[in-house]
């Protein structure tokens, strides 16, 4: 499938899941079931999670590096493109992902996370 074709698929399944609703904060329920698909259809990509300007977010990268983001519109760009990784795209790595779960362990285990926590269920 070329570029062109890929975009339209997308585009065309992100505006049946989404029915008209907003893509904020939705990047991971529109990504999660779209790379699903585009498999389905012999395109070989993956899911992506990493940052775009400092915000958690995930993409798409096909198998050629070129990255799908059916919701980069919340962040002012064109929605559903697929290009270039562009450099405010930061993919996490794996150490990014032991930062972050030692930093959870840390807040849990000095009672901030449990505080929290307890004060939200009351």
């Amino acid at each position: 499938m070329i570029d062109a074709e890929i975009r339209k698929v997308a585009k065309g399944f992100v505006k049946g899941l989404l029915d008209g609703r907003s893509t904020v904060d939705m990047c991971y329920m529109v990504c999660s079931p779209l790379v699903a698909y585009l498999s389905f259809c012999k395109v070989d990509c993956t899911l992506t999670e990493g940052e775009v300007n400092g915000c958690h977010h995930f993409w798409i990268t096909l198998s050629d590096g070129k990255i799908i983001d059916p919701t980069a519109d919340q962040f002012g760009f064109l929605n559903i493109w697929v290009r270039k990784q562009p450099s405010y795209y930061k993919m996490y790595t794996a150490s990014d992902f032991n930062d972050r779960i030692t930093e959870a362990v840390a807040k849990f285990n000095s009672g901030k996370e449990l505080q929290f926590t307890e004060t939200f269920l009351k």
